[in-house]
């Protein structure tokens, strides 16, 4: 085995560690906390500094593995171009957000050339960026309104919080490929028994928000301002449901 596969071997496997036993916590407790609305500010900048050197070990993953020159905003961009998606109101840049606001925590200042992009949308961050409010914790710029705690770290808990088996895994996830989102497999919703057909139908029918992941009683989103654009509930259709075949599962099930 050559030397640069011992040093990819070693940063994979430190990257497991560090996912298994700081990171996966870590996302459980931003999850719960923010859907209970008990989040408050020192953990949230806590939980986007624990988010922020996950992407410190991907960034030496990367340098091990590619021939090209490699550096911490091409990974950031990288994933989010990976998990971007579509139909919602805010702007794809999560993982950058999270750095940029992990570094305004450590620094008085950004570097106006590295976080140029970054300060242009956002305006000058600092740590007075995130504010509390009822368990709820928001950004808040002269141009930016919204939920920080649902619309980037909830969500980005929900990409990177699985478990896996061998280090090199991880891989698939650095380069936003699908299927690195682990879901736990839910027998009420088991689209090959027809039983479960009126609980699909229920689900499909009641989307969440994209933005926030919350149902429309719930989404507050028409509250929040993304730049230019306003907030509003944006359901998350699931476009591969059969609606057709599942109504005729529901018919076959009344006779």
């Amino acid at each position: 085995m050559s030397d640069k596969s011992n040093k990819l071997e070693q940063c994979l496997q430190d990257y497991y560690d560090y996912h298994h036993f700081i990171l996966l916590p870590t996302l459980y407790e931003v999850d719960e906390k923010v859907s209970n609305n008990n989040l408050k500010l020192h953990q949230a900048i806590g939980f986007n500094m624990v988010i922020a050197h996950a992407l410190d070990y991907m960034l030496a993953i990367q340098k091990e593995r590619s021939d090209e020159e490699v550096n911490r905003k091409s990974i950031m961009q990288r994933l989010d171009n990976g998990y971007h998606i579509e139909g919602g109101k805010f702007i794809n840049n999560k993982f950058q957000l999270i750095d940029a606001v992990n570094n305004s925590m450590k620094h008085i200042r950004l570097a106006p050339q590295r976080y140029k992009k970054l300060i242009d949308e956002y305006g000058h961050m600092s740590f007075r960026l995130l504010v509390e409010d009822s368990g709820i914790v928001y950004m808040k710029t002269e141009r930016y309104q919204f939920d920080y705690g649902r619309i980037v770290l909830r969500s980005i808990s929900r990409t990177l919080g699985f478990s896996y088996d061998e280090p090199d895994m991880i891989l698939g996830t650095i380069d936003g490929e699908d299927g690195y989102y682990i879901q736990a497999y839910d027998p009420d919703f088991d689209p090959s028994d027809p039983s479960t057909a009126i609980d699909r139908m229920v689900e499909y029918c009641n989307p969440t928000c994209i933005d926030c992941d919350e149902g429309e009683n719930d989404c507050t989103c028409e509250e929040f301002r993304y730049g230019d654009v306003l907030g509003e509930f944006c359901p998350d259709f699931d476009h591969e449901f059969d609606v057709d075949s599942t109504m005729a599962e529901i018919g076959s099930s009344w006779k």
